[in-house]
């Protein structure tokens, strides 16, 4: 029956490609199982619902609208907000997007950026089911989730799935990384450091480069929303300042933070959940370099770094509508 209607559904979209799109995508079963009821329109929504008869549930909760597929999921001013703040490369305004399925299969070349660790799968089924469930907790069970509170529930859930699914390659960078141990002595040194916001889950970083000779370089500075912790705050630092540092040509580099507990899951070469995406990151830019190492630093010896940080954090959530007293 399941190949049947996929097959009719074929017939009309000749498209839409089900294996690529849906069941071979690198998401959970129950997500390529809820993606299929959703193009199939078989979905309780509200359009549905009315045409079996039953009215009542026949709008949209947040505004009021026929709730339509395209609606629930792309155009209401809820979801629009929700879309606004996806970490991809191309800033999305969901009340263009076309139909549900062409838009899930524009969705696999969409690129998500750092600090969300979503690399190895893609972000948009997550989405929308991070927003099927604030609209059926809103309506059955009276709980209101925010925008903001979508957005990071459809991360967290994406990372979490695929650091289950994908261990080996970060097991593989890490072999890499015991070989590049710096010994250069003309190599750069660079001090890194970050500041975390808890209430508005922002993540600042900055980062200072100095030659052998101890003359300062250049320095820079970041921000991100969707910042989990303090240490991924840490990492996500190390991985700017990694990624810098190659656009500069410093292949041989000594990098020092006063992230005790980071430097040492570097250099141990453990896992970490919490910051899987990000190490995996660091581990492949690692492997770039002709020579690097790791050191702990204290934090008196690293205000510079620490102070770029604070300065990024603060200045991004100050640029944000109602976030300012919060810090």
């Amino acid at each position: 029956m399941l190949q049947q209607e996929e097959q009719d559904y074929q017939m009309n979209h000749p498209n839409f490609n089900w294996n690529s799109t849906v069941w071979n995508a690198k998401i959970s079963p129950k997500i390529k199982v809820f993606l299929w009821k959703t193009i199939q329109e078989v979905l309780p929504i509200g359009e549905n619902l009315l045409n079996r008869g039953i009215p009542d549930s026949a709008c949209c909760v947040p505004c009021g609208e026929l709730e339509t597929l395209e609606h629930l999921f792309f155009h209401c001013h809820f979801a629009r907000s929700v879309w606004s703040m996806a970490p991809l490369s191309v800033p999305l305004d969901s009340a263009h997007f076309q139909s549900f399925p062409v838009t899930l299969t524009s969705s696999k070349d969409w690129i998500s950026l750092p600090p969300t660790g979503v690399g190895n799968g893609p972000l948009f089924p997550w989405i929308c089911w991070s927003l099927w469930k604030s609209r059926n907790f809103s309506l059955f069970e009276d709980r209101q989730f925010s925008p903001e509170d979508t957005m990071s529930k459809a991360i967290r859930e994406a990372i979490e799935w695929q650091q289950a699914q994908y261990p080996s390659k970060t097991n593989q960078k890490r072999s890499n990384l015991a070989t590049k141990t710096a010994t250069n002595p003309n190599a750069f040194t660079c001090f890194t450091d970050g500041a975390w916001c808890k209430d508005t889950c922002i993540g600042g970083a900055g980062w200072i480069f100095f030659d052998k000779e101890g003359n300062e370089q250049h320095r820079d500075q970041s921000a991100e929303r969707f910042v989990s912790s303090s240490l991924m705050a840490k990492a996500m630092a190390i991985r700017s300042a990694l990624n810098q540092a190659l656009d500069h040509g410093h292949t041989n580099l000594t990098l020092h933070s006063d992230a005790q507990d980071l430097i040492r899951v570097i250099n141990s070469q453990e896992q970490s959940k919490e910051i899987y995406g990000l190490l995996f990151d660091i581990y492949t830019l690692a492997s770039m370099f002709d020579s690097i190492s790791f050191h702990f630093v204290a934090r008196s010896k690293n205000l510079l770094a620490d102070s770029l940080a604070k300065i990024a954090k603060a200045n991004l959530v100050a640029s944000l509508p109602d976030m300012g007293p919060t810090l």
